[in-house]
């Protein structure tokens, strides 16, 4: 196992609480796919300021272990991974309803990915 991995593991162990489901929200076949355990380890509330006024949103990241990545995910499209710019949903724990976010940026870690993610202003 990785350092990655084994961080990964441990932390999904002792906060079971903060793994979601994970699932790809659009019309591109080759990015079909979800994830049932990924960890959300971070989520903050953000403001903008816009010309209508405050639009909040959110912003975070989830990791999950490489082998459950959907295929198409990693794949290079004009040289970053496919999954960049997409949408995503989230289930958090003890919920029922999917929360849509876009993906900023994937990086890879040592056996596991992380997703750079955030909400769509006004999507909460």
């Amino acid at each position: 196992m990785s350092i990655g991995l084994d961080a990964l593991t441990a932390v999904k162990a002792a906060f079971p609480a903060r793994v979601v489901q994970l699932r790809y929200s659009g019309h591109d076949a080759d990015l079909d796919g979800t994830i049932t355990e990924a960890f959300q380890s971070g989520m903050e509330l953000v403001r903008a300021t816009t010309d209508e006024g405050n639009v909040d949103g959110a912003e975070g990241n989830v990791r999950y272990i490489t082998t459950a990545e959907p295929s198409g995910w990693a794949s290079a499209v004009n040289g970053q991974p496919a999954i960049n710019g997409q949408v995503v949903e989230i289930l958090f724990y003890g919920e029922t309803v999917w929360m849509r976010f876009r993906v900023a940026t994937r990086l890879p870690l040592e056996g596991a990915v992380r997703l750079n993610l955030t909400a769509e202003f006004g999507g909460l």
